[in-house]
Formats: C-alpha cells, structure tokens, sequence
C-alpha cells in the first residue's frame, strides 16, 4: 500500500490553525480538550505590535502569542517536540508517520494550493501533517479550515516552510 495515514487520527475544523492542530493531537493520544481550553492553557491570549520594515508588510498585529505551540509543549512536558529552522526530509516524515507520530509545521499559505491565495502569510499557519503516499511524493494534512485532510506535494510543503515567520522565527 502507497498510502499510509496515522490510524485513528480525527481532523477537525477549528477557529484557529495552531490551537484547532493542538486539540486534534491530544484527542488523537486519548486526552480530551477542547480547543479554547488548548488555547488558555497555552497563553495563547496576546496583542502584538510590531515594526518589520523588511518584510512585506511594514507593521503586524496579532492576537496571539507567538510561543503558543511552545508553551503547550512544556506544559505537557514534551519540550523536544516544537523546534524550528531544521530542514525536513521526506523520509524523515515518512519516518514519523509511520511510527504513529503527526508533525505540526509552520507554513505560508500562498505555497498551499487548497488556499488559492495570491498572497503570502506573513506570519506563518500551522498545519499538521497525518500522512504520506510514497509513489508520489504527497503528504495528507489536517488543516482547520475542514474536518477533511488535504493532499500537498512534498515540494510544497518545503515551499511553505522555506521562509522565517516573523513573530515566530524571524
């Protein structure tokens, strides 16, 4: 068999991406939390003001914390999981996926062809990647905007990881 998805993992649609892709890996380790409850125990409550004259946009202002995904990690001391600027491989998906583990990523939506936008997301969306079909190099991810999965291309999902988030990684 090509395809190979994480048995029993539920996508769900959400309010918001990293929060929405917290609550599906919970539930798919048996702990249920809703997702408000991912996000106050995360801090995920924050204003942000910030000036970025070199990127696209000269200001940004978010309504939550950037350290959200690391906060919940430690809170369910799991540190080691939530770690940025590392260049992923396939097989090292493949390698997850196959020992039952789903892999939250930071992305930019204009590389995420079920988006449809002419723009880049300046400061990232979190997605989760639950599976792989080996012949032709997709992966499945769960995505809050649908209770369903998405197919993208490996090459893709490097697209939309390529570029540092600012807030998160800039």
């Amino acid at each position: 068999m090509t395809k190979h998805l994480l048995e029993g993992y539920r996508s769900q649609k959400g309010v918001h991406c990293s929060s929405t892709s917290l609550t599906e890996i919970v539930d798919y380790y048996g702990l249920q939390l809703n997702e408000s409850l991912v996000f106050g125990i995360s801090s995920g409550l924050d204003f942000i003001y910030a000036k970025y004259p070199y990127f696209d946009f000269s200001r940004i202002l978010s309504g939550r914390t950037p350290v959200l995904e690391s906060n919940f990690f430690k809170l369910v001391d799991n540190s080691n999981l939530w770690r940025g600027g590392e260049i992923i491989e396939w097989d090292t998906i493949r390698s997850y996926i196959d020992k039952g583990i789903p892999l939250l990523f930071l992305t930019d939506i204009y590389h995420l062809p079920f988006y449809n936008t002419k723009r880049s997301n300046f400061t990232g969306h979190t997605l989760t990647v639950v599976g792989y079909n080996r012949n032709d190099k997709i992966i499945y991810v769960s995505d809050y905007i649908s209770d369903q999965l998405f197919e993208l291309k490996f090459s893709d999902l490097i697209n939309s990881i390529e570029k540092a988030k600012p807030l998160f990684n800039a």
